[in-house]
């Protein structure tokens, strides 16, 4: 098999830890792999899987960009094919380090199947932004979100190309990650193989989208843990929602949504899967979020009515379970630390 260019090598370290001989010729960043079949397999013994540096990538970078932030990732593998974006963070100025990690049991030697792990860590940092391009990319191809997050914290110019991949993978990534950044309040460029990123900017809060895309919904999660203000948008915007446990089965939000967006309405309703253990953290959350209203579903809905301050006198006839809670000019709703009150109306 000729590898043309620089390729993870996975496959290759677990087969040679499982007894398969493996030979590689590499020449500059390309390869040849040879192996024979036939080959018996042999008892791996135990093994400890490493953590996902791409998994740990968003952590690290939230706690390089707020400030007095810090973090510890135990147990990430750090194959060398994978950690293009450490490497980069470590040009634009991040203070981030690597610890070798040796087997967690002394006393039944571990093996990562031939993948170095080790501690990652990081801290609030000042950036400058860099060039990227060439061998890089393939090492950071699956970090580029969260690293374009990064860059909008960077000062001066981040210029990111030879990255036309992103086109293809589980979204168009360099045209959504353009199109969100921007809503936040960031100074990108989108380019046909990667993106221009000027910093540092001030992001803001927005309502973004994922496109499904489940890198670009953490990236944006990390964005706005940094962002210092709401856009007049934002703060117009009333959010409700539904809490249930389970609740991924309620067509509360798409029926809501949809008719908030025939009406022209500034409204968003949003699913909450809260377990019964975490009803009373959901209320007090949902309170200090400025949340407009919220229902629930099974088995909530009798569990709700110890938090609250009172009851309309239909809903104590009725023994209702369907209400509809709305502040300052909706009902009283007890968080058992701070209560917002007014005249009320549940149904």
């Amino acid at each position: 098999m000729h590898e043309p260019g620089p390729a993870r090598d996975h496959t290759e370290r677990m087969l040679a830890h499982f007894g398969v001989v493996v030979e590689s010729q590499r020449t500059g960043s390309a390869a040849t792999i040879r192996l024979c079949g036939g080959q018996e397999l042999t008892s791996g013994g135990r093994l400890d899987v490493p953590g996902d540096f791409s998994s740990a990538a968003f952590p690290l970078v939230a706690a390089v960009l707020v400030p007095s932030s810090a973090v510890r990732l135990i147990g990430v593998g750090v194959n060398p094919t994978r950690t293009g974006l450490y490497d980069l963070l470590e040009s634009m100025g991040a203070a981030v380090g690597m610890e070798e990690q040796p087997p967690t049991d002394v006393t039944h030697p571990a093996s990562a199947a031939g993948e170095p792990m080790a501690t990652v860590s990081g801290r609030s940092s000042a950036l400058t932004g860099i060039e990227v391009g060439g061998e890089v990319v393939v090492r950071a191809i699956d970090e580029f979100p969260i690293f374009a997050v990064a860059a909008t914290q960077a000062a001066g110019t981040t210029v990111i190309r030879d990255a036309a991949e992103l086109r293809v993978k589980e979204s168009d990534r360099i045209a959504a990650v353009c199109t969100e950044l921007r809503k936040m309040g960031a100074d990108v460029e989108e380019r046909p193989d990667g993106m221009r990123i000027h910093g540092p900017a001030r992001l803001h809060g927005a309502l973004v989208d994922s496109h499904h895309d489940h890198r670009l919904a953490m990236s944006l999660a990390a964005a706005g843990s940094g962002a210092t203000a709401n856009s007049p948008a934002m703060a117009a915007l009333k959010m409700a929602g539904v809490m249930g446990w389970p609740v991924a089965h309620s067509l509360s939000p798409r029926m809501h949504n949809a008719a908030f967006a025939a009406l022209g309405l500034d409204w968003v309703y949003v699913p909450f899967p809260v377990r019964p253990e975490r009803l009373a953290d959901a209320v007090r959350g949902l309170v200090a979020l400025g949340f407009a209203g919220c229902n629930a579903t099974v088995p909530h809905k009798a569990a709700l009515v110890p938090l609250m301050d009172e009851l309309t006198p239909i809903a104590a006839a009725t023994g209702s379970r369907r209400w509809w809670i709305e502040w300052p000019s909706g009902c009283r709703w007890s968080n058992r630390a701070r209560s917002m009150s007014g005249p009320g109306r549940r149904r």
